[in-house]
């Protein structure tokens, strides 16, 4: 056995050892006082990446939770306005129909009525500017999409109201408008890709020829099986299929009579709806000519029953006033909801009259209020309905659906970034037992050299 002074290498192996151990439980230590198993980018650098994304994440869809409840109560509070404006409109209409009672009332009677009516359109005016959340107002249209036509046949448009259009300029083309066919073409440019009639791949044409008899000639353009002839005596539905296989149902709310005679087309309604999508759209007609209007109230456009000419195009802008919510953790997962004015000079339409100049004092006055209050109530409760669909709908569920989400991402961070405390305190245990044994072995391995003192003596 060598013996040597200047170098014990039983003493630098035991310190090397206990270093290592002395290392090991430094870091049970810090993960065991931090409740972290990354506590820095050495400790795992691809787990701290990994973990710092989920982290990002899940605090982002906390965030897009608080967001959706925050648009809740925005939404909560245009609705408790409205309802006070349904309520307003339902006492005019009380107020309207007392003064169309002209053979109970006199003068004095008829002209409280209308200062009753009056101090009403005043309570709505002032809903609708002073309704607000935060510093954002919301029922005196800055919410609003705006629909704007212009051009030679601007004037037949008597109504047109919007949701969710898209900014730019829109045609409508009205073709072969008589009581023996309608046709309605064109692409309203909505946010969504889909068309009029909803099938994927441009502009589609509907038109209904020749209503009568036991014969119904639908044309698809652009699609096989374009012509259908159906037996409408005893059926109410016809269903078309185009060469990918996306079928429409045109349902027809009314019987169609046999016998010769063109049936007007113009004064039935029809509903064409694609299989398993959400898209419908309605044509209706009637006194107050023809409306469009998609789902969710996307697009409703009523015009003139003047419209007598083939061909008649309407050009019209579009102005988005959404507002807009960010409910997701990540760029542009936001939704957007439009709300309408609820003025009394908006209320109503051109054909029937507005609200705001509703007169009762006269018998033709107070019966024509009576109509322009059930539009008006009409129109408000429609809004309601969008909003309170919205808040269900699209806030409630998305709140839902990202709890989940934020719980299964921490609960994915979790796993990668914090420590097991039983699995480390068993690693700390172990390490306290190897640092006690290795400081005693470097002691041992000191006295191994003091040997040599007795080849001295």
């Amino acid at each position: 056995m060598a013996l040597r002074i200047n170098y014990n290498a039983t003493a630098f192996t035991a310190h090397r050892f206990l270093e290592a151990t002395d290392g090991q439980m430094k870091g049970s230590i810090t993960r065991l006082s931090s409740g972290f198993r990354v506590n820095t980018a050495s400790d795992d650098p691809a787990g701290l990446v990994i973990s710092e994304n989920l982290r990002a994440q899940a605090e982002g869809l906390s965030q897009a939770i608080r967001n959706s409840s925050d648009a809740i109560n925005m939404v909560k509070t245009a609705e408790a306005a409205l309802a006070d404006v349904n309520s307003l409109l339902r006492q005019m209409r009380n107020l309207a129909l007392h003064a169309a009672n002209t053979g109970a009332n006199d003068s004095v009677a008829v002209s409280a009525d209308q200062a009753q009516i009056d101090e009403a359109i005043s309570s709505i005016n002032r809903i609708a500017n002073d309704t607000q959340y935060g510093k954002i107002k919301l029922l005196n249209g800055s919410a609003a999409n705006l629909v704007q036509f212009s051009g030679s046949n601007a004037d037949l448009v008597t109504e047109a109201r919007g949701s969710t259009l898209a900014d730019g300029s829109h045609t409508l083309e009205l073709s072969n408008y008589t009581d023996a066919s309608a046709t309605i073409t064109g692409n309203l440019g909505l946010t969504s890709p889909t068309n009029i009639v909803g099938l994927a791949g441009g502009a589609h044409t509907i038109t209904v020829t020749n209503v009568g008899g036991n014969n119904n000639v639908i044309e698809l353009d652009g699609h096989a099986n374009t012509f259908v002839d159906a037996d409408v005596e005893d059926t109410d539905v016809i269903t078309l299929q185009d060469a990918d296989g996306n079928t429409i149902d045109l349902t027809v709310d009314t019987a169609l009579a046999i016998g010769t005679a063109n049936v007007d087309v113009t004064a039935q309604t029809f509903d064409v709806a694609v299989d398993g999508g959400s898209t419908t759209v309605t044509f209706t007609a009637g006194e107050e000519g023809t409306a469009l209007t998609d789902d969710g109230k996307q697009v409703k456009l009523t015009f003139s029953p003047a419209i007598t000419d083939t061909d008649t195009a309407f050009a019209f802008t579009t102005d988005d006033n959404s507002l807009y919510y960010q409910v997701g953790a990540n760029a542009n997962q936001t939704v957007k909801v439009g709300v309408d004015s609820v003025k009394a000079a908006v209320l109503g339409n051109a054909t029937l009259g507005w609200v705001s100049e509703m007169d009762v004092t006269t018998a033709s006055g107070a019966q024509d209020a009576i109509k322009i209050l059930d539009k008006a109530i009409d129109q408000v409760s429609k809004l309601r309905s969008t909003l309170g669909a919205f808040q269900k709908n699209t806030l409630e569920s998305s709140i839902n659906s990202l709890s989940v989400a934020e719980e299964n991402m921490r609960a994915s961070e979790s796993t990668i970034r914090d420590a097991d405390m039983a699995a480390e305190m068993m690693q700390f245990t172990r390490d306290q037992i190897l640092l006690q044994a290795g400081t005693a072995m470097l002691a041992q391995a000191n006295q191994s050299s003091q040997v040599v003192l007795t080849l001295l003596r």
